[in-house]
């Protein structure tokens, strides 16, 4: 044994000598190896540190050898066939080697050995195919240039992160099987590496003039990433109660990969139109892009919010959400002008689609969570605000159609030649649009009371009584004010006896306007109504 163990330090001596670089790393490693497997078959502690000491040496050799973090001269790297891939496949096999040696060996600091030999082999393995992919795309831009080289800067970091994606399934899949945290944790790591790169990297497709919806790189990226993260899941499940907390974040986290997806092949398709079209087409082309983000949100929210409920999952239930809040959020904002106005047609236009779908949207969440409400003590207070939204999604609507049903026609009447001034027919075309809003939010508050009084819900009856007045203030004080003095005063005599019977009717059924719903009285989801 002693023989053996003196001729692997003079064959490791003379490897230093003989060799150089790459070379060096690569036979240390073997020695290492050799020498491991003799200290363990005899039992010789300081054998087997003394090669754990030379596979040290031979990982610090192989780290500060010139052109491990790039081949030179990077026009002569052959991928997997140069001797940088050979010397880290060494150190990744004389670790593998080690680690499944100390299994058999019983010593107090086999455990410790067994580990960090174990990160070792791994991390020896991410580096090769790191080092190895990002090479042959340096050399492909090398090679390059213009657009083409951004897109292959663009495909190296999705070939990476596929990847790792790639190699951190059989490693959590063994650990879990096999109880091996090391490959377990390693396995979770590139998954987060994996995921990190391909979310940011997605986010914006480069060069945008060659993008096609779902025919991608990005698009087949995630839809890997969002695979290989639903089956990390289901390998989780068998030890659910261990990883409760990591089941749950990456539920989220394919979620999340999903959202991405949907937003940024939606956000890309209108950046490749917009560069593609002339600039005066560009101004409709952005509304479309920001009211279908709020239909494929919305669209999006439903799955999730479905599941999250009937699974109980509550990450799953937050991002979906979340989306139905970024949805209802850009309706709102978005959809109060049509632009380009002179694209505009009442009622039948993509604004009108989108927030009627909103609606919809909505109006489904409401009912999954006035049945689902006992889940989650939070629901009861989100079918409340859902009640909120779903009314200012419709106000909108009215408010909207109504007001550029009136611009369209200021629009119009620049272009019709006629003998009284334009700022004349503007003037007037613009007071008859603040009159019609104000007879419109009118009418709309109206019809929220008698919904209010029909469904029990005292909600809708508060906000009608808010937009009824402030629909009264603003005729009183600001549209009423183009009149002629005769019709000013009729109509305020007229508004007067308005204002004389709502007064009456509020005090006479004050009690039941004001009733609280069984929502506010605390009751069960069999009295609640949306």
């Amino acid at each position: 044994m002693y023989f053996i163990v003196t001729a692997i330090a003079l064959l490791a001596i003379a490897t230093a000598i003989q060799f150089s670089g790459f070379a060096t790393v690569t036979l240390w490693a073997l020695e290492g190896a050799l020498l491991l497997w003799t200290g363990v078959h005899w039992k010789k502690r300081w054998v087997w540190l003394a090669a754990l000491g030379l596979i040290a040496v031979a990982v610090l050799k192989v780290l500060m050898t010139p052109g491990f973090l790039t081949h030179v001269p990077i026009d002569s790297f052959t991928l997997a066939f140069n001797l940088r891939a050979l010397a880290l496949l060494a150190l990744a096999f004389s670790m593998a080697v080690g680690a499944y040696l100390f299994t058999k060996l019983e010593h107090p600091d086999a455990y410790l050995g067994k580990r960090v030999l174990s990160y070792g082999w791994v991390a020896a393995i991410i580096l090769l195919t790191t080092l190895e992919i990002s090479d042959h795309f340096f050399k492909l831009m090398n090679q390059t240039g213009g657009e083409q080289k951004a897109s292959l800067i663009l495909y190296r970091h999705m070939y990476l992160a596929a990847v790792w994606m790639l190699c951190s399934m059989p490693l959590v899949w063994f650990g879990l099987r096999k109880q091996i945290p090391p490959l377990f944790l390693s396995g979770i790591g590139m998954l987060s590496i994996a995921v990190g790169m391909g979310g940011v990297w997605s986010m914006s497709y480069s060069p945008i003039e060659h993008f096609a919806p779902f025919i991608n790189a990005r698009a087949a990226l995630l839809a890997f990433l969002i695979v290989g993260i639903i089956l990390h899941t289901q390998w989780l499940e068998g030890v659910r109660r261990r990883y409760h907390r990591l089941e749950a974040l990456m539920h989220f986290t394919w979620g999340l990969l999903l959202f991405e997806f949907c937003t940024a092949e939606t956000n890309d398709y209108f950046r490749h139109l917009m560069r593609m079209s002339a600039d005066a087409g560009r101004a409709g082309i952005v509304f479309t892009r920001f009211m279908t983000l709020s239909a494929v949100w919305m669209v999006f929210s439903l799955p999730l919010v479905r599941l999250g409920l009937a699974r109980k999952m509550r990450p799953t239930l937050f991002l979906g959400l979340w989306a139905l809040l970024l949805s209802i959020g850009m309706a709102v904002i978005r959809g109060i002008a049509f632009d380009p106005i002179e694209n505009y047609t009442f009622a039948v236009n993509y604004r009108a689609l989108v927030l009627a779908l909103v609606i919809a949207g909505c109006l489904v969440h409401a009912t999954w969570i006035r049945y689902s409400g006992q889940l989650f003590g939070f629901l009861y207070e989100l079918l409340n605000a859902l009640r909120i939204a779903i009314i200012l999604l419709i106000l909108v609507l009215l408010t909207a159609e109504t007001r550029d049903y009136f611009e369209k026609q200021i629009l119009l009447a620049m272009a019709v030649p006629a003998g009284e001034s334009f700022a004349d027919k503007a003037r007037d075309l613009e007071n008859m649009k603040q009159l019609a809003l104000s007879l419109v939010w009118l009418v709309f508050s109206v019809g929220l009371m008698v919904v209010g009084f029909w469904r029990h819900n005292r909600t809708y009856r508060m906000i009608a009584i808010a937009l009824f007045g402030i629909s009264i203030l603003k005729l009183f004080f600001y549209d009423l004010s183009f009149l002629e003095t005769e019709f000013r005063v009729i109509s305020f005599v007229g508004l007067g006896v308005i204002l004389l019977v709502v007064f009456f009717l509020y005090r006479r059924y004050k009690a039941i306007i004001l009733e609280p719903t069984p929502l506010d009285q605390g009751k069960g989801r069999d009295h609640i109504v949306i």
